[in-house]
């Protein structure tokens, strides 16, 4: 174990993410936290002149905003510069899920209060069975009725699973629609260059890793 790289024990946890159906569900729970917060890194590493922000609502509780969604869709919009539209009743006011959003990021300017910034809407799942679907978990179709969004925000999936063919391209780019796919090699290549502090309060996922690897040599 500690012979493997930060680098290949990145790696090894999307091995580990993008093959759920074999891991405990308490495990499982912890891989797919984790997972938020590795592709939360990786997005600033690709829009690194972006604000990047938690908006899930897994386990680690979201920092930026209310817990309440209803709260937390006005603090978001006024965050863009854009205006709360979503009828609150219907969203129900004890709601404190996420709307399907698990990672915002926008490029503003400094003192720049008009609307219309660069927009990027991201969902992360480890589903092998569900990916697809879920591509429209945070699509704008949906979250312009919850904000009035002068330019409609880029579609983002993060997942853990290699989506392609033998010559480098998707394995079926059919099912990629309206959307910008990041899978386990584009994560991977991401973090290429990897700093061991850029996860210095996110150890967990380097000790779940450990865990597995530990398990695996004492049963061989």
């Amino acid at each position: 174990v500690s012979s493997l790289s930060e680098k290949m024990k990145i790696y090894v946890f999307l091995l580990l993410c993008s093959n759920l159906r074999i891991i405990t569900n308490k495990e499982r729970n912890v891989l797919t936290t984790d997972f938020e917060v590795l592709s939360l890194e990786a997005l600033k590493r690709y829009l690194p002149e972006f604000t990047v922000h938690h908006f899930g609502k897994c386990q680690k509780a979201r920092e930026h905003y209310p817990n309440k969604l209803v709260d937390a869709i006005e603090k978001l919009a006024s965050k863009l510069n854009e205006r709360d539209i979503c009828d609150k009743n219907g969203i129900g006011t004890s709601n404190t899920g996420d709307g399907g959003l698990d990672i915002v990021a926008w490029r503003s300017l400094s003192h720049d209060t008009a609307p219309g910034n660069l927009i990027c809407f991201v969902q992360c799942t480890c589903s092998h069975g569900e990916w697809e679907r879920k591509l429209y978990d945070a699509h704008f179709d949906k979250w312009r009725h919850y904000i009035d969004f002068t330019h409609l925000p880029a579609n983002v999936m993060f997942i853990p699973i290699c989506f392609r063919s033998p010559n480098g391209g998707w394995f079926s780019k059919d099912n990629i629609r309206s959307s910008i796919v990041i899978d386990r090699l584009r994560i991977c290549l991401l973090f290429d260059n990897f700093v061991p502090t850029d996860f210095s309060q996110n150890d967990t996922i380097f000790q779940t890793v450990d865990g597995f690897l530990n398990l695996q040599e004492q049963l061989t």
